[in-house]
């Protein structure tokens, strides 16, 4: 039993590497932006390439981790974690996509 296990300690620490995917915030990360000193500020222009950048890395993250993956005599589902940590990055995309309209909004009136 003892050998079963330690194939499954190896991948445990495989998901270290998800460190930034685990600690990534949403609305933590759409507050750093509207909390910029205005000379800072995103222009809607920078937004979109943000937009740009966490729909890449979201792609690059769903190829990283399969949907499940067999390891000794496990097969273990990776679904709920690999969707958690895509649904991180498409709720940033989401929220940044309702900055622009706010800011659009604000130039408008």
């Amino acid at each position: 039993m003892n050998r079963a296990i330690k194939p499954l300690e190896e991948y445990v620490k495989t998901f270290q590497n998800f460190q930034a995917e685990n600690e990534l915030s949403a609305e933590g990360w759409i507050q750093k932006i509207e909390e910029m000193p205005e000379n800072e500020r995103w222009t809607p222009e920078k937004i979109k390439e943000d937009i740009y950048e966490h729909k890449r890395l979201e792609q690059i993250l769903l190829a990283r981790i399969p949907e499940s993956i067999t390891v000794s005599m496990f097969k273990i589902n990776c679904n709920d974690i690999r969707n958690m940590y895509a649904q991180k990055y498409r709720d940033i995309v989401n929220m940044e996509i309702h900055l622009i309209e706010g800011l659009a909004k604000t130039r408008n009136t």
